[in-house]
């Protein structure tokens, strides 16, 4: 089940802790170095662990073996690693990652976590003075933001009602998004013609990290071309329970300095008079995130 940041209504409460959990997690993953592994300062000599934590804090789960986690910023070959053997700079998520659940209440439930490990290293190589180390970390896992927007049809949408009207046609409309790193932004609607609407839609990447084509696996990350990058995909359009996608000129949005813009104009038999619909944007996309962890080698001669 999917839940959505209302920040315009319902109780204050609600909409501090669901507003703190996505102002808190603008990338919906975090992936951090596990404290200790590495520890900031290690004594030349010593083996000491590499291991990273992953939580999902957005509303899309991720299945297992989806996100791809690349380490990076350090030479495999410096250093004695347990279980060479089967060493790998990737690692991935073994199980599925659950989304967070924000209940009606605003009470909130965490989503999935996991601890994954490159094992222990030890720098063999001989120094004289203390060594810096730069562990780097490159995360990678596809992603979908849903937004639900208020619409407005009307048998003559040109013109005001005379009586009270039950909604207005033309203008900005309130959004709703969920928990993810790539939002819509703003939304506005136009009658077209007879019957026929138009849709404006401003997406929006809200995160720290890098927008790439959900078709790529993770694993492909550091090997994006431009082509690749900072491309969304329109995955469905829907009014009501009618899939609208056909009708959008653009399925594949390039992102421009972090936004971008797509366009639909829907036909809707409106002849039943003025009445409101909910529209459900679906965007899907590959994100990527980075992390470091600075570490001394403690010359100890």
């Amino acid at each position: 089940m999917i839940s959505f940041v209302f920040l315009f209504s319902g109780c204050a409460n609600k909409e501090e802790a669901v507003s703190n959990v996505y102002l808190n997690s603008p990338n919906s993953i975090e992936v951090n170095f596990v404290p200790g592994a590495p520890s900031e300062i290690v004594l030349e000599g010593d083996a000491f662990p590499v291991s990273v934590f992953v939580e999902n804090k957005g509303e899309t789960k991720i299945d297992a073996n989806k996100l791809a986690i690349h380490l990076m910023g350090i030479n495999p070959n410096s250093f004695e690693i347990s279980d060479v053997a089967s060493f790998s700079p990737v690692v991935k998520n073994s199980v599925e990652l659950a989304p967070v659940l924000v209940g009606i209440d605003g009470a909130i439930s965490p989503g999935g976590i996991e601890t994954l490990s490159w094992g222990t290293f030890k720098y063999q190589v001989p120094i004289t003075t203390d060594q810096p180390l730069n562990f780097k970390l490159k995360a990678c896992y596809p992603y979908s933001s849903t937004a639900l927007i208020d619409v407005c049809f009307s048998d003559n949408p040109f013109r005001q009602s005379l009586g009270t009207e039950t909604c207005e046609v033309q203008g900005e409309k309130v959004v709703r998004n969920n928990i993810g790193p790539v939002k819509v932004v703003s939304a506005s609607e136009f009658a077209s013609g007879n019957n026929k609407y138009t849709f404006r839609i401003k997406i929006e990447n809200s995160g720290f990290g890098e927008v790439y084509k959900f078709t790529k696996d993770g694993e492909e990350c550091l090997k994006l071309t431009p082509q690749d990058i900072n491309k969304v995909t329109l995955t469905s359009f829907k009014i009501g329970n009618q899939e609208k996608l056909e009708y959008c000129t653009l399925k594949e949005i390039y992102l421009s300095e972090g936004s971008g813009e797509f366009s639909c104009t829907v036909p809707i038999d409106s002849s039943v008079g003025q009445f409101e619909d909910t529209l459900e944007v679906k965007l899907s996309y590959g994100y990527m995130i980075e992390s470091q962890k600075a570490v001394t080698v403690k010359n100890t001669f």
